[in-house]
């Protein structure tokens, strides 16, 4: 092999790897060595290479982890998800359109209007991008809901704004009065009227739950009853999937079909004092000297280690 082929294929290897390019007079040249190259890259975009070195840190710490949640996410093999982590676990988009729907046609027309005159294209982004999660129920698509909601309201407030500043002077005081009075009713209203989600003697039990020791551990058996055990009965909740559950979906499955003796093995790791929450007992489910039955949803645990 000639000097010559040896040269130019080395050139085209040097190219091929050489991917920084500077600017002279004649126009984008390569530099000179990829080493020289693959530094002044590193020099100049430092900030990639610290998110690309802690990315693959954290994929290599969490795999596992990162593994089980990409499986739900996208539906790959067999993995059940009981607790519907993949649409995010918030509003449903029925009723976030039952919330928006006084502004909602606002928003879009300053939308559209905006978007005519090429104005707030950030914020248009931020509008088309949780659309596009919503319509097509991409991951975590009901928590994308809270992002749609604050890019729709500077839409509406313009177009608001640009509607009254087009009227005359006392149309604006008039339509500015009647959403200020509207609204303050419908707040004060619904403040008034409100009432819990949850019946009250379920709501008055939680509640009760606030008499417990001090750094009591509540078990909720329904995790739709575990924010509320949560925020109201200032005590440590573990609910299924939620706060500080331990438990595999698995091990949950065992523990609902268990009689009171498989249950009292299950649940003597727990730190006491240690007191269950159920509203849907089987007859006899808790009948074991471990189970002290406090009120009609409330039980003690007796035989922690």
């Amino acid at each position: 092999m000639s000097l010559g082929y040896v040269v130019r294929i080395y050139s085209l290897v040097r190219g091929l790897l050489c991917v920084y390019c500077i600017k002279k007079d004649s126009g984008w040249v390569l530099t000179l060595t990829p080493l020289v190259a693959i530094r002044a890259l590193l020099k100049k975009w430092w900030w990639v290479t610290a998110v690309i070195i802690v990315g693959l840190l954290g994929v290599a710490l969490q795999h596992r982890s990162i593994s089980f949640i990409l499986d739900i996410l996208f539906e790959r093999g067999t993995v059940y998800d009981p607790f519907n982590i993949r649409t995010g676990v918030f509003l449903s988009v029925t009723v976030f359109v039952q919330a928006v729907m006084l502004y909602l046609p606002l928003a879009i027309l300053g939308f559209v209007s905006l978007i005519r005159n090429r104005r707030w294209l950030l914020l248009s982004s931020l509008f088309v991008v949780s659309a596009l999660f919503i319509l097509f129920h991409l991951i975590f698509y009901q928590r994308i809901l809270l992002f749609m909601d604050l890019a729709l309201l500077p839409f509406a407030a313009w177009a608001l704004t640009a509607l009254l500043q087009s009227a005359r002077k006392l149309i604006r005081a008039a339509v500015t009065t009647v959403l200020l009075v509207a609204l303050g009713t419908l707040q004060f209203s619904n403040i008034l009227t409100r009432q819990p989600s949850l019946p009250p003697v379920l709501f008055d039990e939680i509640l009760s739950l606030q008499r417990l020791p001090p750094d009591s551990k509540v078990l909720v058996t329904d995790s739709y009853y575990g924010p509320w055990v949560y925020g109201y009965s200032n005590q440590t909740a573990i609910a299924p999937g939620l706060f500080h559950d331990e438990w595999t979906y698995e091990q949950w499955v065992i523990y609902w079909s268990a009689d009171a003796n498989k249950k009292a093995l299950l649940l003597k790791h727990h730190e006491p004092p240690l007191y269950i929450f159920s509203t849907n007992t089987r007859p006899d489910e808790y009948a074991s000297p471990c189970f002290d039955q406090q009120s009609r949803y409330v039980i003690a645990f007796r035989c922690s280690e």
